[in-house]
């Protein structure tokens, strides 16, 4: 019998609950879900630039070294 009144009042309680608050929550859990989205891209694409730096940089690196290794061969030469 106990159990009965407290599901009833639960349940009371529940009914009571205003229609904007649940508006305003599912809301609020958009706009986290979006702005941990928006984080998330922002952090892959600032890898993928820093990611494209690092390899515009070895390439550099490489056309450096062929050409100190063309003026050193025609030194020697």
């Amino acid at each position: 019998m106990l159990d009965i009144h407290k599901s009833n009042k639960v349940d009371r309680e529940l009914k009571e609950i205003n229609p904007v608050v649940i508006l305003i929550l599912v809301n609020l859990h958009v706009v986290i879900s979006c702005f941990s989205i928006i984080t998330l891209f922002n952090s892959y694409s600032s890898n993928l630039i820093n990611a494209i730096k690092i390899i515009k940089q070895e390439s550099v690196m490489k056309k450096s070294m062929i050409n100190l290794i063309t003026i050193f061969s025609t030194l020697v030469l």
